[in-house]
């Protein structure tokens, strides 16, 4: 995701950064930081993008799921996972 600054509305507030459609706020002392939306979303917005670091497929998972090492995207046919 592509970090942003924070709209000018938001500026005084305790928000740190904008990230997409979410905002990294302060909670409190107890809880610290969280990812909020500051708006209604409509169904299907892609509210956060990222890369992940790894992929790592379960131990269950290997047993029963033949998958790409670089992606965990299922590989073969149907009939093959079966």
């Amino acid at each position: 995701a592509e970090m942003e600054h924070p709209p000018a509305e938001l500026a005084g507030s305790s928000t740190a950064r904008r990230f997409g459609a979410c905002i990294v706020r302060e909670a409190d002392d107890e809880r610290g930081r969280g990812l909020t939306v500051p708006a209604l979303a409509s169904w299907g917005d892609t509210l956060w993008r990222e890369r992940p670091l790894a992929y790592i497929q379960s131990p269950c998972s290997r047993k029963c799921v033949q998958v790409c090492v670089a992606c965990c995207r299922p590989v073969g046919s149907l009939a093959s996972q079966l």
